[in-house]
């Protein structure tokens, strides 16, 4: 008779400030998460090195469909907000760059940290990152944290709500956004996927740029 083995537990990471952790595909999630529509399959950054109630706080990362922010038709709020991370080039309105420890490169031409939003995730949620161990420097770190408009304190426990009451605003975000949405409000899914995949319609390519990264930018403002 054969012996019986238990599952092989998932090995847990040391996660720290700074870290690259992978999301992986939703289908290998375990339980609920509010992560958004599209984050799977992404890298993210942790922020928080003590999880507050088994969750870490981080910023996703994207590679913005591999363009460069700048051609990207997302409002200057939005973009302020998006921060290169080298080899990408620097950020054409602020001049930010982040870069890894070590001098090692991010294995994508280019890629972003979206400081816009940040998300409170489960580790189960969580991987290591593919391209093996990668940690933002720590000035890239502060950077980060300044640049979102909120501050993670050192040391301590923050809980979510602690943290939240720490938070301010991107009150200009919610503003730009609005101003897009009704800019932009005529044209709905199904309008975009006409102009996209319709052989009696031929629009130039600035304007199927412009409606992808509309098209991008409604669905939850997904840039990811």
């Amino acid at each position: 008779m054969g012996v019986k083995t238990m599952p092989e537990e998932r090995e847990r990471p040391l996660v720290y400030p700074g870290q690259i952790l992978w999301i992986p595909h939703k289908k290998f999630w375990h339980g609920a998460t509010d992560l958004p529509k599209g984050a799977d399959g992404h890298p993210c950054v942790i922020l928080s090195n003590i999880p507050a109630d088994g969750k870490y706080l981080i910023f996703i990362m994207t590679s913005l469909r591999g363009m460069t922010v700048d051609k990207r038709m997302f409002s200057r709020g939005f973009k302020h907000k998006l921060l290169p991370v080298s080899p990408t080039p620097k950020h054409s309105e602020h001049g930010i760059q982040l870069h890894l420890q070590n001098g090692k490169l991010i294995d994508r031409d280019i890629s972003y940290v979206a400081t816009h939003q940040r998300y409170w995730v489960d580790y189960d949620h969580l991987q290591r990152y593919r391209d093996g161990p990668c940690t933002f420097t720590e000035e890239s770190l502060q950077i980060m944290i300044r640049h979102s408009g909120f501050e993670v304190a050192q040391s301590v426990r923050n809980t979510p709500d602690e943290q939240l009451a720490t938070e301010h605003p991107p009150e200009d975000l919610v503003r730009d956004a609005h101003q897009i949405s009704e800019r932009w409000k005529c044209f709905t899914g199904t309008q975009l996927n006409f102009y996209r995949e319709s052989p009696l319609t031929q629009p130039s390519e600035d304007m199927m740029k412009q409606l992808e990264a509309f098209r991008s930018f409604v669905d939850e403002t997904r840039i990811i």
